[in-house]
């Protein structure tokens, strides 16, 4: 929200929406905390992916459906926001 701000922008959303396009560019600094936030965003896939192994395996038993929905829901946000910031980096 700092950088959105400093950067002439209202929100967090439209200074995404400025990188993704190409309207506001990245310093150095901002690239590093991008591909740290991109290493823990693939940690927490991966711990969501040997959650989802545990399940189809058998070794989870008791799941209740909005288990499952948070679970897919959490996954796909970690997607969205990977690819989000590749492509800030492209």
């Amino acid at each position: 929200m700092a950088r959105a701000h400093a950067a002439g922008f209202q929100d967090h959303r439209a200074y995404h929406a400025a990188l993704i396009c190409g309207e506001a560019e990245i310093d150095r600094r901002e690239r590093h905390d991008l591909l740290r936030i991109k290493g823990e965003l693939g940690k927490q896939g991966s711990n969501l992916n040997q959650i989802t192994y545990a399940i189809n395996a058998g070794s989870v038993t008791v799941m209740s459906p909005d288990d499952m929905r948070i679970i897919h829901a959490t996954l796909a946000a970690v997607e969205q926001a990977s690819a989000e910031i590749r492509a800030l980096l492209a």
